[in-house]
């Protein structure tokens, strides 16, 4: 809790803007957030979450409400699935 934590986004196609064929989502608890998506973050959510260049979600300041699943994906003329993460706090 209080920490920053980076979670890695695999199969990054080369030449993206910004990340801008990137999609981050939040699922807990029967519900879903879209953080990012075309290259911006989701102003509801913004004051704590960046992407990096590879397109990796960082939160900062991590709470007890940060913990569930984030699912990466890439818009490729390739259809590939999804990656998630799961993320857990340890108090």
């Amino acid at each position: 809790v209080g920490d920053e934590v980076t979670l890695p986004c695999k199969d990054v196609t080369d030449g993206q803007n910004q990340c801008d064929g990137t999609t981050w989502v939040f699922i807990c608890s029967m519900k879903t957030v879209t953080l990012f998506e075309a290259g911006k973050i989701n102003l509801t959510t913004s004051d704590r979450l960046s992407v990096t260049v590879n397109c990796s979600l960082v939160i900062k300041k991590v709470t007890m409400e940060d913990v569930g699943r984030y699912t990466c994906r890439q818009l490729t003329s390739e259809q590939q699935g999804p990656n998630s993460v799961y993320l857990t706090v340890v108090l």
